[in-house]
């Protein structure tokens, strides 16, 4: 008898490869490329709507709560959620994740998927304006400011934790290399030292006094 399938923290391998989409998957395992085609189009043009429904799933919520809610009847909860992202209108999308008790973001960003440098760096920004945020919201509250400061020690532990593991794992991976235990290059040197295949970030010009970005 075989064992069913189980949900894992690792990325599913099919065929060896791991896939980033369902998208991605049906493309390249289904042997009828005009049907895979089809079907990953066809989740394409769902990616709001299927995401909707598995929020409603998650909170148990039925269709007729949300029908109730919404002031609308239940056939036409159905049909929103039977139709494609282009039909699902802005005023109906936020009148819906109102009726689960969530608020609407629209967050706008580049087409292409983000580096994980990118990624990182906007976080980090989210982060500091958020504790910004918190400062302004705690103000001269003495008991609040007290609860602020356990929240910021427990959030830099964990940043910490997180932050000296890939430092630690990065080091060990690089440690072989000898490129690794190279000097770092000076954020500015002057024109006329020798760089050998240091490159700084800007140059100080010979006469001192001219500073120009490194090319």
């Amino acid at each position: 008898m075989e064992t069913p399938p189980t949900i894992h923290d690792e990325p599913v391998l099919l065929r060896g490869k791991p896939f980033d989409s369902v998208q991605e998957m049906v493309r390249a395992v289904s042997e009828d490329k005009e049907q895979a085609e089809k079907t990953a189009r066809a989740i394409d043009r769902r990616q709001i709507v299927d995401f909707l429904m598995a929020i409603r799933s998650a909170k148990e919520v039925s269709q007729g709560e949300i029908a109730r809610k919404m002031g609308h009847s239940q056939s036409k909860i159905s049909k929103l959620e039977n139709g494609d992202d282009d039909s699902l209108r802005v005023g109906a999308l936020r009148a819906y994740i109102s009726a689960l008790g969530l608020e609407m973001m629209i967050l706008v960003g580049p087409k292409q998927k983000p580096t994980i440098a990118d990624q990182i760096k906007l976080h980090a920004g989210a982060i500091s304006r958020l504790l910004t945020s918190l400062v302004g919201l705690v103000g001269k509250d003495a008991p609040m400011g007290v609860a602020a400061l356990r929240l910021i020690e427990a959030a830099r532990g964990s940043l910490d934790i997180a932050i000296n593991a890939a430092t630690d794992a990065i080091k060990t991976g690089i440690q072989d290399d000898p490129a690794a235990n190279a000097e770092p290059c000076p954020l500015i040197q002057f024109e006329d030292e020798p760089r050998d295949s240091c490159q700084p970030d800007w140059v100080l010009g010979s006469n001192r006094n001219a500073l120009v970005q490194a090319s």
